[in-house]
């Protein structure tokens, strides 16, 4: 894990990114996902990781800052499903529940607890 820089609060303040071991981690023993590739993506406030599974599927894992509470990944979470719902043709992200259908879960890289989503592609 590497530790960006420290600032006084907020989504700002500094933590330990999550890395692809991490990552591979989470994928596995929540969504029962193997990773063949994992690409870290440029984000602002998280990590975010572009995956290939080994059976080829493209998804995408989100670990969220360790700030950002829970309030605000169920909001954007359901705003996705009820946009999904809503209009099932319109081109956004699927969420991809887990292993007991959550599409939001908390995970614990580097011992700090993260909430979790994984995306389609």
């Amino acid at each position: 894990m590497t530790t960006t820089g420290l600032d006084p609060g907020g989504l700002s303040t500094g933590f330990a990114r999550a890395d692809a071991d991490d990552a591979a981690r989470i994928l596995e023993r929540g969504h029962g996902l193997r990773a063949r590739e994992l690409r870290r993506l440029a984000t602002e406030k998280d990590d975010t990781f572009a995956v290939t599974t080994d059976d080829g599927t493209r998804v995408v894992l989100k670990i969220s800052h360790p700030n950002e509470t829970d309030t605000e990944v169920r909001f954007q979470a359901d705003l996705m499903t009820h946009v999904a719902t809503v209009d099932p043709g319109c081109p956004v992200q699927r969420l991809l529940p887990d292993r007991d259908g959550r599409t939001v879960s908390t995970h614990r890289p580097g011992g700090v607890a993260r909430h979790v989503r994984v995306l389609s592609w």
